[in-house]
């Protein structure tokens, strides 16, 4: 409907939207961009722990990011978040001229230090000891963050150094690669929750 408007499709993320963007902006005659959110949303690793480990199961995963990939090549330009993924790009095959750095950007009017006494209240509010180093992320709960890894690399950190913290905001829920009951329950059966928050969703992430 509003093809006449526009000369150029910028898609954020290549899993779902990535290969029906790319042969609509060919059909239409489009510039098509292509943004990936995080790692391993060309080469298929995403999904990785989501595949069973059963050889047909493989095997009909390798041939649908074969035919996808394809499909993503035919794009005019790339854009990375991060070298690492500049990096993946470049090991599946695309040119490194045709990769540009883009990392996301922070509003530092709204994400900045705060006074003593606001931080004291924050941490009041969540439970936090008014002394602990606090460690934070913010995301979606799911297995291509690299959650399970960080949640093992925590462990280690807590059982050495006292007064840490590490609040996780966000939630996996209805999400297909969702890793939060795993996040749980590891925290729980490692007794972490003295060191862990979970946070939840949150409109205001500042």
């Amino acid at each position: 409907k509003h093809r006449r408007e526009y000369e150029i499709v910028l898609v954020s993320g290549l899993r779902i939207y990535g290969a029906p963007a790319v042969i609509m902006c060919r059909l239409l005659g489009k510039k098509c961009i292509l943004r990936s959110d995080s790692c391993g949303e060309l080469s298929g690793d995403y999904a990785s722990d989501a595949v069973s480990k059963k050889y047909v199961k493989q095997l009909l995963s390798a041939a649908y990011f074969k035919i996808r990939n394809s499909i993503l090549r035919q794009v005019n330009t790339y854009v990375a978040i991060s070298r690492d993924i500049v990096d993946e790009f470049a090991a599946e095959g695309i040119p490194r001229s045709n990769i540009f750095l883009i990392p996301n950007g922070v509003n530092t009017s709204e994400f900045s230090p705060i006074d003593a006494e606001s931080k004291s209240q924050s941490r009041a509010q969540l439970g936090i000891p008014v002394n602990d180093l606090v460690f934070s992320y913010s995301g979606r709960l799911t297995r291509e963050k690299g959650l399970m890894l960080m949640i093992s690399a925590w462990h280690k950190l807590a059982r050495n150094h006292e007064n840490v913290h590490l609040m996780l905001i966000g939630t996996g829920k209805d999400m297909a690669l969702s890793c939060e009951p795993e996040l749980r329950q590891y925290v729980e059966a490692n007794s972490l929750s003295s060191s862990v928050t979970f946070v939840g969703p949150v409109h205001n992430v500042a």
